[in-house]
């Protein structure tokens, strides 16, 4: 099955379903930080500073690469086709 084509270059379509999953992943990741900062602070939870202030682990920050890694292959999938369909990795 063939992706849809809507501009003269399919490199277009490509740039546009990429703007289109950031702007998802955008918004749906500041929602949830809004929902949990205002959980957090209603709740008395966390310091103003504590996220600021935070170190991570080397398996932390191990960790957060591939899942940085994952991100980045996914969003900037489209890029990669070549005119081949492709399917992006899943979110892990």
């Amino acid at each position: 099955m063939n992706d849809p084509q809507y501009f003269d270059h399919p490199v277009l379509d490509h740039l546009v379903e990429t703007v289109m999953q950031l702007g998802s992943e955008l918004w749906t990741t500041r929602r949830r930080l809004e929902l949990l900062e205002k959980v957090l602070a209603d709740a008395g939870a966390l310091p103003d500073d504590a996220v600021e202030l935070y170190m991570p682990s080397a398996e932390e920050i191990e960790a957060e690469a591939a899942r940085r890694d994952a991100f980045v292959r996914r969003v900037y999938a489209g890029f990669a086709r070549g005119g081949e369909v492709q399917e992006a990795p899943p979110e892990p």
